[in-house]
């Protein structure tokens, strides 16, 4: 249990931080100027920031580092152009005083990453985004997931549709992957000769989730002519598109949720349109890499592995022997199987690690090993120690 001091003058952002740090020995204060003798006189070991404000939050970061080893500041943003912006008064800042800052600066290199809090204390980001996920589900604006690939960008989406109204309605949810060349055609339609050389329309893939949602997965693929055909549908209140080739109007209700692999905002305006971004991100949640989550990595690994074991018409080995029955039901994991599976930085995410205990699976008999990982994960873990 950490001693964690909040600080926030956003009253929105508190609920975030407060539910996710249950379990610590949390204190809140409003005001900026207490907070700053708050810091000098008690030294939490952790403060969270609620709001970057150059004003008052800088002073706030230049106590915490003077404070060294002793007090870590975290930052909560609303968004990437609040911590760019914060980044860069920051920096100033200190460059005319000619001041260094010792530690912990290390949110900065990467401005992308806009809830440090996530990988100080990893058992919040689970929690951070289920309830942004709770909250898209609880209305019916697009909605934008940012993430690596294999976070489970699409999974979180598919739980959106389920939990929103139309999902509960019975309504239906469809996968569209942009990285298809024809996904224009799918998107919207069109007109196509058929064997008797007359033209008739193809179904878009708007209107087959006439009433639901549509998932686009991997946005960042999609051709201008689609991006402009997008944005055109989600800027019409009545969702009003024309098919090419066609004079017809159509009006459709569905939900529109995209997923990226790639932090989209430096793609706006050369291979991004940044009227579409702003459009789809009314809603949006950037889920974080397994590695910024070594907790995570434990508990998804035991959950894997008991899934895989319980599947009742596919063993996945055979049965250990009674003496080791009781170890494998109490300890799925050996300490050093443990350790590699927290050291390595699984760049392919939840998939691989999936795949990893399905990979064990069929080779322990009872509990797992390291020799029952895969060997290139092994390595690189041994590297990562080194």
């Amino acid at each position: 249990m950490e001693r964690i001091l909040i600080i926030y003058p956003l009253e929105g952002w508190v609920n975030y931080a407060l539910g996710a740090l249950k379990g610590h020995e949390v204190e809140v204060i409003k005001k900026y100027p207490l907070a700053l003798k708050h810091l000098e006189a008690n030294r939490p070991y952790y403060a969270v920031c609620c709001g970057l404000d150059d004003r008052h939050t800088i002073p706030i970061f230049e106590k915490a580092f003077e404070l060294s080893h002793e007090t870590r500041l975290i930052p909560i943003a609303k968004g990437l152009d609040e911590v760019v912006d914060f980044a860069k008064a920051w920096d100033s800042d200190l460059a005319r005083k000619e001041k260094e800052v010792p530690i912990g600066k290390e949110w900065l290199q990467d401005p992308l990453q806009t809830y440090e809090i996530l990988r100080l204390f990893p058992q919040t980001s689970e929690w951070i985004c289920s309830e942004l996920a709770a909250n898209a589900a609880a209305n019916d604006r697009p909605v934008l997931f940012e993430g690596e690939p294999g976070t489970g960008k699409k999974t979180l989406a598919q739980e959106i549709h389920r939990l929103s109204q139309r999902g509960k309605a019975g309504a239906a949810c469809r996968v569209l992957h942009c990285d298809s060349g024809a996904v224009q055609d799918q998107l919207v339609g069109v007109l196509q000769s058929n064997a008797s050389g007359v033209l008739a329309p193809t179904v878009s893939s708007v209107e087959l989730v006439e009433g639901g949602t549509l998932i686009l997965a991997g946005i960042e693929h999609l051709q201008r002519p689609a991006q402009l055909a997008l944005l055109e549908l989600l800027e019409d209140p009545a969702m009003i598109f024309i098919r090419p080739g066609s004079r017809n109007r159509i009006s459709v209700d569905v939900r529109i949720i995209a997923t990226a692999n790639c932090f989209l905002r430096p793609l706006l305006d050369d291979l991004f349109d940044g009227d579409l971004f702003y459009r789809l991100s009314l809603n949006y949640i950037r889920v974080p890499a397994l590695r910024q989550q070594p907790d995570l990595v434990e508990r998804l690994a035991r959950k894997f592995l008991e899934r895989l074991r319980a599947e009742p018409t596919k063993p996945m080995t055979a049965q250990p022997p009674p003496s080791q029955a009781g170890a494998s039901a109490a300890e799925p994991f050996s300490p050093g199987a443990l350790r590699v599976l927290k050291l390595y930085s699984w760049p392919r995410n939840i998939g691989e690690l999936k795949s990893a205990m399905h990979y064990a699976a069929l080779r322990a008999p009872s509990q797992i090993d390291v020799t029952h990982l895969p060997p290139w994960i092994v390595n690189a873990a041994g590297r990562a120690e080194q």
